[in-house]
């Protein structure tokens, strides 16, 4: 018996994996971007629009991107540090070095252009001194309003049980009181405050 001789098929080029799916949009100059934006006070919605992308994006891109969440969360906390020190500055006053043109006579008697540093004090601003005092008065406000509240919710847990004889849970959203739903709130607690004082 005579065997056949098999002819062999050449090799077909292996291809290249199909990659399916979109092209990423990312592209790390997205990071000085969030940055800048965030600084300009941008929200998230914003950036995505400036972006070209969805809201979801930028999120997936804050979970993938350690340092594109960074310079979205640590840039607008470090502009507001800032302008918070600058509206201190401006309401308290500050030093500053401004240069000062003077004609000297010279030696000779000529008179010259001499510049020099000079030292200078800016006094408070009014404006700056009351804006702060009224938004550190409503935060001061506020966190004395909260304690007071804890300080309620523990007494009447301790007077009244709620379901299964538990404390009734009792919660307070203060977050759109008016100034004067605060001051009369602040006032009843120190009424309260005197009356358990003086009995």
């Amino acid at each position: 018996m005579t065997k056949k001789k098999e002819k062999k098929k050449p090799e077909k080029p292996k291809k290249a994996p199909n990659k399916r799916g979109r092209k990423s949009k990312w592209n790390p100059e997205f990071i000085e971007l969030a940055r800048v934006g965030r600084r300009k006070d941008l929200t998230i919605k914003e950036l995505a629009k400036s972006f070209g992308v969805s809201q979801s994006l930028i999120f997936g891109w804050m979970n993938e991107f350690p340092e594109f969440l960074e310079a979205i969360n640590q840039s607008r906390v470090i502009a507001d540090c800032k302008v918070e020190n600058r509206l201190y500055d401006t309401a308290v006053g500050f030093y500053y070095t401004e240069e000062m043109a003077f004609k000297v006579k010279d030696v000779k008697g000529d008179e010259i252009v001499e510049v020099v540093k000079v030292e200078k004090f800016q006094g408070g601003n009014f404006q700056a001194q009351r804006h702060w005092l009224s938004n550190r008065s409503r935060r001061k406000a506020l966190e004395y309003a909260e304690l007071q509240v804890d300080l309620w919710q523990e007494k009447i847990k301790h007077e009244v049980t709620g379901k299964d004889g538990g404390a009734i849970e009792h919660k307070v959203d203060m977050s759109d009181w008016s100034d004067d739903k605060l001051r009369e709130l602040i006032e009843g607690a120190m009424a309260l405050k005197e009356e358990e004082d003086g009995s």
